[in-house]
């Protein structure tokens, strides 16, 4: 599983430039690294090693942004990770790339077209939002990486300001991306390679989060709001395009 040497400084680049995104954005960084590392490796690699790669990052911005998250809020998409999350790794071990790759870009095009329209999660129906949002983004977490689309999504149809939306994700990142390394690891999917490959990269991803820090304070709510859904609207299309044509 480790990544060839000639392909260290594009490894680096990914993992630098998707954690900046994640620490301006909230999210983003597995959808960004993801793609990328997909080109040089089997997804289901990718995967792995990015799983521990993100950890670092996404504690670093919880670290950061804890004051602003709603614990109950937090607590209650935390535990509907968890069933998730175990359903996920036996789709990661025995669904092939393509029809996983396609059913991505459908959520995530779903998940667009709604915010688009500008449909909001009614006061009453939030509890069972988190819980759909949460059990899929547990399963996407260890089947493929990109576990922010129905976060993003629940949460920001809720109307939630920036801030607090950053913080809620990177609280449900750091404990899936602790849990997800761990279930790899039983499973035996982090293997020695995987880890080196990935502990390679850690120092990176800090960096990019160091930068992070100071572009996000000037980004608006406005420029905020595209950033969320260009990242979307890319991931759909490159992940519906992989899956049709390689």
């Amino acid at each position: 599983m480790a990544i060839p040497p000639g392909r260290a400084a594009a490894v680096i680049a990914v993992v630098l430039i998707a954690s900046v995104l994640q620490r301006v954005s909230g999210f983003g960084f597995a959808l960004v690294a993801t793609s990328l590392l997909a080109l040089a490796m089997p997804v289901s690699d990718a995967v792995v090693i990015l799983s521990f790669v993100s950890i670092p990052s996404t504690a670093l911005t919880w670290r950061q942004l804890r004051g602003h998250a709603d614990p109950s809020q937090l607590r209650r998409l935390i535990a509907w990770t968890l069933p998730g999350l175990p359903l996920g790794l036996i789709v990661h071990a025995s669904v092939p790339d393509r029809p996983m790759r396609l059913i991505l870009a459908v959520i995530i095009s779903l998940a667009v077209a709604l915010l688009v329209t500008g449909w909001k999660v009614p006061v009453r129906h939030v509890a069972l939002a988190d819980a759909v949002a949460g059990f899929v983004s547990g399963m996407l977490n260890t089947s493929t990486g990109t576990n922010g689309p129905p976060l993003v999504f629940d949460l920001t149809s809720q109307g939630m300001a920036p801030d607090r939306l950053r913080a809620t994700l990177s609280g449900v990142f750091a404990f899936s991306g602790v849990t997800t390394v761990l279930l790899f690891a039983v499973e035996g999917s982090l293997d020695a390679d995987a880890f080196v490959s990935g502990a390679g990269a850690v120092p990176f991803a800090i960096a990019g989060q160091l930068i992070g820090t100071q572009l996000s304070s000037r980004v608006g709510d406005a420029m905020f709001r595209r950033l969320t859904f260009t990242l979307l609207i890319g991931t759909a299309l490159s992940t519906g395009a992989k899956a049709i044509f390689f």
